[in-house]
């Protein structure tokens, strides 16, 4: 997966801080109309915790930018180790 991310269009306004969003879970289930296996978290338990993470469809389903959320989960972590002098 490739998304742009070239300095040229960006208005740089900061440096990151993660938050620790360890509470938000990953839930297995089965989707209803293939009964297919997933695990993923649930939309309106990220919405809680990191609502920017959360977006509607034209119709009003949820879906989770996945690779954000998990994006700033390995920053926290990467700052947990850093500070455990384990990175």
């Amino acid at each position: 997966m490739t998304a742009t991310s070239d300095a040229r269009l960006k208005d740089i306004i900061g440096d990151f801080e993660p938050r620790d969003l360890s509470g938000i879970r990953l839930a297995e289930f089965t989707w209803k109309a293939s009964g297919e296996y997933a695990v993923s978290p649930i939309a309106q338990e990220v919405q809680e915790e990191a609502p920017e993470y959360v977006h509607a469809d034209h119709e009003g389903i949820l879906g989770v930018d996945k690779a954000g959320l998990a994006l700033e989960r390995v920053a926290f972590l990467e700052g947990v180790l850093r500070k455990a002098g384990l990175l």
